[in-house]
């Protein structure tokens, strides 16, 4: 058995579970001489896991014309990593090393040597966008205005001349940092590969990139790979090509005149994720490690094409050798349901850690996250949406720093995080230490729970391949095109030609229409009435899942569109053989993924629930699936969110609740336990959150937020579980954990005096 493996998103160390507590401390901006007291802080906090980023730039530098590595601190003290990571060792930190390449954090050129910029090496092709223009990052140069970076042209990821630099530099780590101070040995158990994807770019649409010489000459090979031979590509998509070299990706939305039009756009944006596990691939095959590899992606954008784009580029299930992590960066939670909305799309669509959670940068994205209750509110979500670890983006302030790093980041970076740059230990750490000494005491048992999910949205990526395009704004369809969006009918006349091996297909089919697919808004859609209805739900990859991970939802609901592969159309059939509720929103499949003729659903019609659009998207299709028989596990007022988790071997639940940012912030909730009906009643502040871990009928754990310093609103907090109470009489921060017999109580940031709390049979 390996020392540390992850299974199911999972961290197993020695065989046991390990909740993923972790905070990142950029060592490469504080001197060296603070490391030693900001670790120790941060252990105090009851973090057990340190990430780092190893910047490139930061590690190999031109000195009199040559190149060299310093990871000892022979230019710079701070260029001793060896000795950060042993002062980890020392202080039985774990590490999750993040060698990049490329690693953003607000750097230089995102942490790139000047020296693989295209414009420094004319050997090095650049990343291109649709239009052939390089894909930028801010560089280390200024721009004419003094105060902002010059745009720098990217390297094209599978260039050949940057893959032997990558490789360069990811052997030189592996060789003197990952290979000496890897588990158990030393601290480093993880190893994360790239950033938020290669360039911090996971979730853009797959015009944005990439277009460069060397990603079409893949793209090119993953066709040969998919359709085997020129003549079978000719033959689905009316071409006439005679050598794969001639085909071209599409670059912008053009309208369909017929069905095999939309195949093109379905191949570049399937080669999307290809693209990725490619250049994951090689990227681990530079680093080869014991040491399993993790992967941060961030989340859908706010664009109206952003889910389909995010869900065409990020497909774990397709990446055997990295396992599925996330951040976050795209707005406030509490505040804005469409960054919430989208961060559950990023938690549901595979179980892993959240690998960054902001935690005071407030440049540039914005002033609320001065204050610890937005971070933590943001993290509860994390955490309830399924994470299986969080981070905590930046633990600590630094503010030394040189310009070749960083010239143009204001100090401290960041300007707000718990432990601030002077080393003060902050309100935020507070809130920190106490969601760290909760895990630390639950969260292995708290990885076993599983939350009641009784019905999942079944994704078929084919959909998001061509809604990624359609919704991409009119930037790239036409003002005539806007009808595709959803409602426009093209007719097409063609004959539907059988396979080789299926002569029975050879049925000719003459003028008919089609549906433009689409996957990412309906999936909103979904979400948004189960959340008002606080209805937990998962997200399959129908081509993908197995059954059983199917058959475990009682109901399962689709996009429906014209078409569907053979496979997932008998798979979603043996899915309703096991007892399955079938729901398929608007059309049942009739044609496969070739548009030949396939019926396999559609034969069964009358056992499927077809839903209009019009129901699906009113505001009551969450009552209707209630009266359909979809089980509510709880029932909730008064708070934004709850989700509940129980134990399958003993009568243990553990619930999450999100408060509203209007009201009392007091939330009612009922369920059913092993042990009978459970009846909860919570007051925390509005906007903040708290966790509760129910045993029996009594509560034997609380971390109730009673401050909201965002809002300035400060309530008592109390918990309640049928007779069990805890409460405290003054509005504060409260975290109450049984120990035996006796309870461990510990107040924060409280309004005034000496507080009272009120727990189970006792009183202090």
């Amino acid at each position: 058995m390996a020392k540390v493996e992850i299974k199911d998103g999972v961290v197993y160390l020695e065989g046991k579970p390990f909740y993923l507590s972790s905070a990142d401390y950029p060592y490469f901006r504080d001197e060296a001489e603070n490391w030693d007291d900001r670790l120790e802080k941060l252990k105090n906090c009851g973090l057990k896991v340190i990430t780092c980023y190893f910047p490139w730039r930061h590690h190999e530098l031109v000195i009199d014309g040559k190149r060299r590595f310093d990871f000892v601190g022979e230019t710079q003290d701070n260029r001793n990593v060896i000795r950060f990571l042993q002062l980890c060792q020392e202080k039985r930190l774990l590490v999750i090393a993040k060698p990049g390449p490329f690693i953003h954090a607000e750097t230089n050129y995102g942490g790139l040597p000047d020296f693989v910029c295209p414009l420094s090496n004319s050997k090095i092709e650049a990343m291109l966008n649709h239009r052939g223009e390089p894909v930028t990052w801010p560089g280390s140069e200024c721009s004419e205005d003094g105060r902002s970076a010059k745009p720098w042209p990217l390297p094209a990821p599978l260039d050949p001349v940057f893959l032997k630099e990558v490789e360069h530099w990811l052997g030189a780590v592996r060789e003197e940092i990952i290979t000496p101070l890897s588990y158990p040995e030393g601290p480093i158990f993880l190893v994360q590969l790239g950033n938020e994807g290669i360039y911090s770019n996971a979730q853009r649409p797959p015009w944005e990139y990439d277009y460069s010489n060397s990603s079409l000459q893949y793209f090119r090979q993953c066709l040969r790979e998919d359709y085997k031979s020129i003549s079978k590509y000719n033959r689905l998509h009316g071409t006439t090509y005679s050598a794969w070299q001639e085909i071209e990706p599409v670059r912008e939305w053009k309208q369909p005149g017929k069905m095999e039009d939309l195949l093109a756009y379905m191949d570049w944006s399937s080669y999307q994720w290809k693209y990725m596990r490619e250049i994951y691939r090689l990227y681990s095959s530079f680093l080869p490690t014991e040491l399993p590899y993790v992967v941060n992606l961030n989340p859908p954008v706010a664009e109206p094409f952003g889910i389909d784009a995010w869900l065409s580029r990020v497909n774990p299930d397709e990446w055997p050798d990295v396992h599925y992590g996330f951040t976050n960066w795209i707005g406030v939670a509490s505040e804005d349901p469409s960054v919430l909305e989208r961060y559950l799309v990023l938690a549901k669509r595979s179980r892993g850690a959240n690998l960054e959670e902001n935690w005071g940068l407030t440049r540039p994205y914005g002033h609320p996250y001065r204050f610890a209750t937005v971070c933590y509110f943001q993290t509860l979500l994390a955490i309830a949406a399924g994470a299986t670890g969080y981070n905590a983006y930046t633990g600590v302030g630094t503010s030394l720093w040189n310009d070749h790093l960083d010239r143009f980041q204001e100090k401290p970076y960041p300007s707000h995080a718990p432990i601030d740059d002077s080393g003060e230990v902050t309100p935020k750490a507070q809130i920190m230490s106490f969601l760290n000494e909760f895990l630390e005491n639950y969260g292995s048992e708290f990885l076993e729970t599983e939350p009641p999910k009784p019905i999942a949205w079944g994704v078929y990526l084919p959909y998001a391949y061509i809604g990624a395009w359609v919704s991409g704004g009119e930037k790239h369809i036409s003002q005539e095109d806007t009808g595709l969006l959803i409602t426009q009918e093209c007719t097409f006349d063609r004959e539907v030609r059988a396979s080789e091996s299926d002569e029975s297909d050879r049925e000719g089919w003459t003028t008919g229409s089609f549906t433009i697919p689409k996957c990412g808004p309906a999936l909103q859609n979904f979400q948004r009435q189960l959340l008002s209805l606080n209805i937990d739900y998962g997200i399959e990859n129908l081509q993908t899942a197995p059954l059983d991970a199917l058959t475990k939802y009682p109901f399962l609901i689709l996009q429906g569109e014209f078409f569907m592969d053979r496979e997932t159309q008998e798979k979603l059939c043996a899915y309703m053989d096991g007892g399955g509720k079938l729901i398929i929103i608007e059309e049942l499949p009739h044609l496969d993924e070739e548009f030949r003729k396939c019926t396999i659903l559609k034969q069964r019609e009358e056992e499927i629930l077809v839903v209009p659009e019009e129901l699906f998207c009113g505001g009551n299709f969450g009552d209707f699936l209630i009266e359909l028989g979809l089980q509510r596990p709880l029932v909730a007022e008064g708070a934004k969110q709850v989700w509940l988790y129980e134990h399958p071997g003993k009568d243990v639940q553990y619930l999450f609740i999100l408060a509203r940012n209007e009201g009392t912030g007091v939330t009612n909730i009922s369920y059913d336990g092993p042990g009978g009906s459970k009846k909860v009643k919570v007051q925390i502040a509005v906007g903040s959150g708290a966790i509760l871990r129910i045993e029996g009928a009594r509560i034997s754990a609380a971390l109730l937020k009673g401050v909201n310093d965002f809002k300035e609103n400060y309530v008592s907090s109390f918990c309640q579980v049928n007779d069990s109470e805890i409460s405290a009489d003054i509005p504060c921060d409260l975290l109450v954990i049984q120990k035996g017999d006796s309870y461990k109580v510990k107040v924060a940031n409280a309004t005034e005096g000496e507080v009272r709390v009120q727990f189970p049979d006792r009183e202090g």
